[in-house]
């Protein structure tokens, strides 16, 4: 089976608008009434309360190219809103690519967009009762304004975010570097053997990994997870459990580290977890100090032996 083509980030044009109208009617409205408001919008005809002229629209289009499928978008305008300087209007990603890192990569973008235009304080209006929104764009920075609203003091500090998604086939030969790296002893075959048989589902574990890739879509960290029913100094019987974590050197102090531990909660989280462990080489004083300097709390040290029966 083919992989379906990487994810294409670019700015929306107007021949977009009906598969923009597509996908956002998928969640209320009809198709004819979004394509009239999405075309009003980019052609700067429908103005939102206390909107301003400067407004943009990003796409992200599977395969890329002139065959690419528009699998999520986002759009955003300067505003005076409650003395915001932006407001993110619209975003939306299909069902098949949520959780993958679609809409975290077009909420970076957008990002990007407004810090460009000295655009700091930044609000988006949520339905109280959509708390999976909520928790979204809580988990990236943003804060409760009012019941309806919440705002990002300061949206640069989602435009410095290392992006952060799932692992796909595509990424197989990526991985087994980054593994190489991390786990030396093991040979290229033996790691190469170990990513297929995740691919293909017959790995015990890890349940997932995480890819954090630099501003050109490299990758240059990783974390696998998985779920133990028992870890070291936990006190629940369903524990999400960091199984590997690497960032390249040349990477190290951008926060992709940290960016790849907050992708790591909301995984857990999302698996129903309310603990997240992780261990280190008793050596490896690098490695424990990263994990304090995130939150983690060291329960102890432990020796393992074996023999041969």
């Amino acid at each position: 089976m083919t992989s379906p083509g990487p994810i294409v980030y670019r700015e929306a044009v107007f021949d977009d608008v009906g598969d923009l109208a597509r996908i956002r009617a998928t969640e209320w409205g009809t198709e004819p009434y979004w394509r009239d408001r999405i075309s009003g919008y980019m052609k700067g005809e429908l103005h939102p309360q206390h909107a301003l002229a400067p407004r943009v629209v990003f796409v992200a289009s599977q395969g890329g190219g002139g065959e690419g499928v528009i699998v999520g978008f986002i759009a955003g305008h300067l505003t005076r809103r409650f003395a915001c300087d932006g407001e993110l209007e619209w975003i939306n990603v299909i069902a098949g690519r949520r959780r993958t890192g679609v809409a975290a990569e077009l909420l970076r973008r957008l990002a990007r967009w407004f810090a460009g235009r000295q655009a700091r304080r930044v609000c988006v209006d949520v339905d109280p009762q959509n708390e999976p929104a909520r928790a979204f764009y809580r988990s990236h920075g943003a804060t409760d304004l009012n019941p309806h609203w919440l705002v990002w003091p300061d949206i640069g500090a989602v435009a410095n975010e290392s992006g952060v998604r799932l692992a796909t086939p595509g990424d197989a030969a990526a991985w087994v570097g980054l593994r190489q790296a991390l786990w030396p002893e093991g040979s290229e075959a033996e790691h190469r053997r170990e990513i297929e048989r995740f691919f293909d589902g017959t790995a015990a574990e890890p349940l997932a990994v995480l890819l954090a890739e630099d501003g050109t879509g490299s990758p240059v960290g990783c974390a696998e997870l998985s779920i133990r029913a028992y870890a070291e100094g936990c006190h629940s019987h369903r524990v999400a459990y960091l199984e590997g974590w690497f960032v390249v050197p040349q990477a190290r102090g951008r926060g992709v580290g940290r960016a790849l531990i907050a992708a790591a909660e909301r995984w857990g989280r999302a698996q129903g977890c309310s603990e997240l462990a992780s261990d280190a080489q008793l050596d490896n004083a690098v490695s424990a100090a990263a994990h304090r300097a995130l939150g983690f709390t060291e329960v102890g040290l432990l020796r393992c032996f074996r023999k041969d029966l």
